[in-house]
């Protein structure tokens, strides 16, 4: 018998029991014991996952797997026909092949549903070495309340997610992480991660996510639903156990009142913990039958050696990373280099003229902290004859868990202990997605992108390395040179390197134009950036599928290769250099004669550079910054910073404060993509110079009502803003701009809302021979379909609406309209032929007044179409402005506290 269900077996046995003879039961039971524990040790499972956890006084006496354990005990069944069996028949399903497990309640069994999932998730736990699992809890309802066992594990605190925003960027980094595993880990060679951890050395941890209270924060975060929806069809295969609770009051009190379904029926297995406590099922194979017979009780008690298995699992963590300090202590180390350029009047001294000259790592006979280190060159060199070469470009080849990414960590760090920003620069494309979190903050940083799902920004920088290239030809061109180092002779001028990692996800990519354009700049910058001082390091973990040209593959002549396996070492070395193949984690071949021939490879051990060893050297940097150059440079970090703050940007306040001409100039964000200004609005006397908003994401639509309303008032303390509330009463967006209603903002509940209409055409009537203006209007009106008279045909106060803004703009009065859907509204196209300023939020099709038809699926991120050029690889796509001082922010709950904040510093 394969690996069936320890219940469904026990239910077989008790029912022939009871039919046969009642006696025969508990042999008939033991038995059926016996040969599901004997299958659980031949598929190498642990027993954990179904142990009496309180029968075990060392909970290492039953030993652990690296196979997630599917199969898990959820509480016990008892008979309907009220058989009084003495042994207790444990309710054993398979999470794994159910997706999961939501449990679902009312208010009065939360309690009950939410120890079952801490009673399931620390089975789990215990099965498993500790490096093999990383439990993440998303609990914006109780603020970990609920789960008070596992949160005082010390693995899980560093994994709880309360926020909104902190749930949402998790749950998309995780969806990010799975298309990691498969395009760099599994492949084509693996079906899953448990087919990957059995046979690979270096492990993929399994994840475990709890999500407590569903729907609460999806019901108007659809991506963050459509996150949650991919995790839970795709986990399975990629090591992903979903455990959910859902509120079934919630659930329903939000099924119709914001167009809210349950999105993940049928896609999970769940138990429904009724009034009465009796258990129902649906999409839980074992238990379908089980039912016509049995009832089940769950674990819903916390087991009574809590503190035992706590300090168990506490001890476990601490043990696993004093061994993994010890393994880090015994790594090769640059620690004496390091101080050594602390302490030396070296520091920031090199410069980059001819080349750059960096110390990787010791030659594998090395002794510790002494002068031997091996250097990688880019540049200009001369070799032991005398001879002028040059090594311009790198290709970095290695399997997962090879030590790539600790490569490029010694290439950036060091590099950084000798050359100060202003003679070297780094721009980092990370296609992976999660490998430099940290570089964030260092000061050599130009470009810093890290998003494997974003491929066509990925693009965006490659054409501004482009722009880069293009810019240093006309420098030098004027100057009358043609090398890097002719240059700086009469100007400073960093060399740049630009490091590609996955460079192969540009060629795989279903986007031909990047494919294409991709190709045709790394050929460029290849061929002939070296001239400009611009250098390219690709790295991937070998070249099959890869669309790169011979010439270009020619002229990439540094060639540093990890682990390899055969064919990839070929590719990047020679068909005779197969060196590569046994090396051990952070060893690699240095090779750049062209040749690549195996009696060429200089075999480097690497310093173990990583993670938080990071840290302290960019602090280190970022403190040098102030201390020793007067140096300030634009850097862009992509995507977007979470909070981009409105009161913190310098530039925008000081130009509203100083602004002499009183032009509208309303600013609503940074730019998702590199440019050098920030994204904003101008209202100007011109015709049709009104915003049009369409999208459902409301907390995104009142924020930039919010930036506009204030900006629009500070420039002019004699502008006006008039707000007529079409917002639903049972919204709780109704009153947040209630508090402003004074003298420069009239606020309107649309109770008289064509008296302001008259008000404002016969004040554009007015105006028309009014040489200059003293004073602006801003009419806003959000949510306007919800008004359904304004839906009529030939309606008289569309009519009206329509006329402001048609004539309005040119004698200043603008309108800001904000509407759901782009059908919701009878009139829409008129109003947008009417507005030259477009935003697209989230949702309700607000694409199709998109010139490119780009989808908007980002939470707080907007598509602003401008009269300024637009292109489909190039789309102004926002990160909007997140708050409005670093001492509060814009979030569901306080708005009227914070608007009045807002506008009292106006005063």
């Amino acid at each position: 018998m394969g690996i069936d269900t320890l219940g469904n077996k026990l239910l077989q046995d008790i029912d022939i029991a009871y039919d046969e003879a009642i006696n025969t039961r508990v042999l008939n039971i033991q038995e059926a014991v016996n040969e599901i524990v004997n299958d659980f040790k031949v598929k190498k499972h642990s027993l954990m996952g179904v142990a009496n956890l309180d029968a075990l006084n060392n909970y290492s006496q039953i030993p652990t797997s690296e196979i997630i354990p599917s199969l898990i005990k959820i509480g016990y069944y008892k008979h309907l026909r009220n058989l009084d069996v003495s042994t207790a028949i444990p309710t054993i399903v398979d999470i794994g092949s159910s997706n999961g497990l939501n449990i679902a309640y009312t208010k009065v069994n939360e309690e009950n549903g939410c120890n079952l999932i801490q009673n399931i998730a620390i089975r789990i736990a215990l099965s498993l070495p500790d490096n093999f699992l990383n439990v993440k809890i998303f609990d914006a309802s109780s603020n970990g309340a609920n789960f008070s066992f596992l949160l005082a594990l010390d693995k899980v605190k560093t994994n709880f997610y309360s926020t909104e925003n902190t749930i949402h960027n998790e749950l998309n980094n995780v969806l990010s992480e799975l298309t990691n595993i498969q395009t760099d880990k599994l492949s084509f060679q693996y079906q899953t991660v448990e087919e990957y951890n059995q046979k690979e050395s270096v492990k993929i941890p399994y994840q475990v996510l709890i999500i407590n209270n569903y729907p609460d924060n999806f019901i108007y975060r659809r991506d963050s639903l459509s996150a949650l929806k991919k995790i839970i069809e795709n986990g399975k295969k990629y090591g992903v156990i979903v455990l959910m609770t859902t509120d079934l009051d919630l659930l329903k009190k939000n099924a119709t009142g914001f167009g809210f379904t349950n999105e993940i029926d049928g896609k999970i297995g769940t138990l429904e913990i009724l009034g009465d406590g009796k258990v129902k099922s649906s999409g839980i194979k074992e238990l379908d039958d089980a039912f016509k017979n049995f009832s089940l009780i769950i674990d819903s008690e916390l087991p009574a050696k809590l503190s035992n298995i706590i300090t168990f699992l506490n001890n476990r963590l601490i043990e696993h990373e004093k061994r993994e300090k010890e393994k880090s202590k015994n790594a090769f180390s640059f620690e004496g280099f390091y101080q050594e350029a602390k302490l030396s009047n070296n520091f920031w001294t090199s410069k980059s003229d001819e080349n750059i000259r960096i110390p990787l790592g010791f030659p594998v006979n090395y002794k510790p902290y002494n002068s031997n280190h091996s250097y990688f060159h880019l540049g200009i060199l001369t070799d032991e004859k005398g001879n002028k070469v040059g090594n311009y470009h790198g290709l970095i080849g290695g399997e997962t868990g090879s030590g790539k990414s600790v490569l490029i960590n010694n290439l950036i760090i060091n590099s950084c202990y000798y050359y100060s920003p202003e003679e070297l620069q780094f721009i980092i494309i990370d296609l992976k997605g999660n490998e430099y979190p940290e570089y964030h903050k260092l000061p050599h940083i130009k470009v810093l992108f890290q998003d494997s799902s974003k491929i066509d920004i990925g693009l965006n920088v490659l054409e501004y390395i482009k722009s880069i290239y293009e810019e240093r030809v006309q420098l030098f061109k004027k100057a009358k040179v043609n090398e890097f180092s002719q240059y700086r002779t009469k100007e400073k001028l960093p060399r740049l390197v630009c490091i590609i990692d996955e460079f192969q996800s540009f060629n795989q990519s279903e986007n031909n134009e990047v494919k294409r354009k991709s190709a045709e700049i790394i050929d460029l910058i290849v061929g002939k950036g070296r001239a400009y001082g611009i250098h390219l390091i690709l790295a991937s973990q070998s070249l099959a599928n890869v669309n790169i040209n011979s010439a270009s593959l020619t002229n990439i002549n540094v060639r540093l290769v990890l682990r390899l396996d055969e064919q990839s070492s070929r590719q990047i070395l020679s068909p005779g250099n197969n060196e590569t193949l046994k090396f051990p984690d952070l060893q690699l071949a240095y090779n750049n004669t062209r040749g690549y021939e195996k009696n060429d490879n200089k075999i480097i051990k690497l310093p173990f550079l990583k993670g938080n060893l990071i840290t302290p050297h960019i602090d280190y940097f970022e403190s040098k910054l102030t201390e020793q150059l007067n140096y300030n440079k634009k850097k862009y970090l992509l995507p977007g910073e979470e909070d981009v703050l409105l009161d913190s940007n310098t530039h925008i306040t000081e130009s509203i404060s100083k602004n002499k001409t009183k032009e509208n100039k309303i600013y609503v964000g940074t730019p998702y993509f590199i440019k050098e200004d920030d994204n904003y609005i101008s209202f100007n006397p011109e015709s049709e110079n009104n915003l049009l908003m369409i999208g459902q994401d409301y907390n995104t639509a009142y924020r930039l009502l919010s930036l506009l309303i204030k900006q629009f008032t500070a420039y002019n303390p004699e502008n006006k803003v008039y707000y007529l509330n079409y917002v639903p009463k049972s919204s709780k967006f109704y009153s947040v701009f209630n508090i402003l209603n004074s003298e420069k903002f009239k606020l309107d509940k649309s109770n008289d809302a064509e008296g302001i209409y008259d008000l404002l055409i016969e004040e554009i009537t007015k105006r028309k021979d009014i040489e200059h203006l003293e004073s602006e209007y801003l009419l806003v009106l959000p949510q306007l379909n919800t008004d359904s008279s304004l839906n009529t045909r030939m309606s008289p106060l569309m009519a009206k609406i329509k006329t402001i803004l048609e004539t309005g703009p040119a004698v200043g009065i603008y309108s800001v309209v904000f509407v759901e859907s782009y059908n919701a509204l009878g009139e829409i196209n008129s109003l947008n032929n009417l507005s030259k300023f477009k935003i697209a939020l989230r949702g309700g099709e607000s694409n199709r007044i998109m010139p490119n038809k780009a989808s908007v699926d980002d939470d707080g991120f907007i598509y602003l179409s401008t009269p300024i050029p637009y292109t489909i690889m190039n789309p102004d796509y926002v990160n909007v402005f997140n708050s409005y001082s670093t001492n509060f922010q814009i979030s569901d709950l306080g708005w009227k506290s914070i608007i009045e904040q807002l506008f009292n510093r106006l005063d």
